[in-house]
């Protein structure tokens, strides 16, 4: 029965319960979860301090469910409610810290003066944080029985599928006060890269395809729906490749909101990774980069802080040949766009197939970013491996607002080069 009232946030009816006597202890028989489990669970922050008052409380505090299940696991990963998660986050961490405060007096109580000064230095540099703080939570990096922690478990709500937007405080809780290690969730969830400095794409064959399609696809494969293969779990791996897959590319043309608090759920997540240190070079199955992932998502802000610590993603490609400014091209984002070719990314980059960037934005009809590319010196008479040109690519997609663009520019090369002459 305690069990149950733990659920609905009524700390009035536990307080009542307790005071009678109940068992906090009880543990639910189908999940062997406690009334603390529960408690968090359902983001009950006063239900959770009322418990962690409780005598019993150390023993709740430890204790496991199914799956290896802790408090703070069940806390981040099914918290309800903006910032619940994290109150009950730091609800356990803070009685985790004076349960340790407690021992250690204890401990130097019973030396005296002779306590070893050198053992005492070492445990307080292990309980640090990240950036020289005063506390490294051990809950943020107990793992459960698949080896999931609080962070991982709270990322993932935080997913594409995550229904709890209100996680991501949980996910800033976890990595800047309570010290998760955003490193060590990267190493456990990606298999080592099979191919760490692949030799760049060959030049693509000039020579037209003797059977061309007549209607050629050059679009790139979509990075989110690539990788479940070759990472150990989650539908995108690491935690950063799931940040940036969280927000749903943006509108052709659209720009990422400036303010952090209006900024989309992955592209806060990734920026909040991003400055915790998180390995950039991890690749999914088809060898897209982080950089690919947020140029297909148009989050310029992401890519801009990706390259700033790595810019040799810049010109990075997948398995297919796709640059990560083949995968802004394609979907019509100018600000990604036109951060990467200030970032030096080649406008005449070529995929296996001989498409390039202005190709595809062409087929598509993204007037804005054919003309950002054109400005940047793409060349509008590269032909693909099928003989088209980008105009052709044009016609054949019935895009006359592109088709006017590149011959206008025509004009205009043809003008400037016979009066040069």
């Amino acid at each position: 029965m305690f069990v149950k009232v733990a659920l609905p946030m009524l700390p009035t009816r536990q307080q009542v319960l307790l005071e009678r006597g109940a068992d906090p202890l009880a543990a639910e028989f189908t999940r062997s979860a406690t009334a603390l489990h529960l408690a968090c669970a359902s983001g009950s922050a006063p239900c959770v301090a009322l418990l962690l008052a409780h005598p019993s409380a150390p023993a709740l505090a430890s204790a496991r469910g199914k799956r290896g299940l802790s408090p703070s696991h069940t806390a981040a990963s099914g918290a309800r409610g903006p910032a619940a998660a994290a109150a009950c986050l730091r609800l356990l961490a803070d009685f985790d810290r004076r349960a340790l405060d407690a021992a250690d007096a204890k401990a130097g109580a019973e030396a005296g003066d002779k306590t070893d000064v050198k053992a005492r230095a070492k445990a307080d540099s292990a309980a640090a944080g990240p950036s020289g703080g005063p506390f490294r939570w051990a809950g943020a990096s107990a793992a459960t029985d698949d080896g999931a922690t609080a962070l991982s478990l709270a990322l993932a709500q935080c997913g594409p599928r995550g229904p709890f937007a209100g996680q991501l405080d949980a996910v800033r809780c976890l990595l800047e006060e309570l010290g998760a290690d955003a490193n060590h969730e990267t190493r456990r969830r990606c298999l080592p890269d099979p191919n760490p400095d692949p030799s760049p794409d060959p030049s693509p064959d000039p020579s037209p395809d003797p059977s061309p399609d007549p209607s050629p696809d050059p679009s790139p494969s979509p990075p989110e729906a690539a990788g479940a293969e070759a990472l150990v779990e989650g539908p995108h791996g690491t935690p950063l490749l799931s940040a940036l897959v969280a927000s749903p590319p943006l509108p052709p043309g659209a720009v990422a909101p400036g303010g952090s608090a209006a900024r989309p759920t992955g592209e806060a997540l990734a920026l909040l990774l991003i400055g915790h240190g998180v390995p950039l070079g991890v690749r999914t199955a088809n060898r897209s980069t982080c950089l690919h992932l947020a140029a297909w998502s148009g989050l310029a802000a992401a890519a801009g802080a990706i390259l700033d610590r790595c810019p040799t993603l810049v010109s990075a490609r997948t398995e297919d040949g796709d640059t990560p400014l083949h995968q802004a091209a394609f979907n019509g984002h100018e600000a990604a766009c036109g951060l990467l070719l200030t970032r030096g990314a080649d406008p005449n980059a070529t995929k296996r197939d001989g498409a390039t960037a202005l190709m595809l934005a062409a087929a598509k009809g993204f007037v804005g970013v054919c003309r950002l590319l054109l400005a940047s010196g793409a060349d509008p008479l590269r032909a693909c491996k099928r003989g088209l040109d980008a105009l052709a690519h044009a016609r054949l997609r019935g895009q006359p607002n592109v088709e006017a663009l590149l011959q206008a520019h025509a004009a205009t090369v043809a003008t400037s080069t016979s009066g040069g002459d």
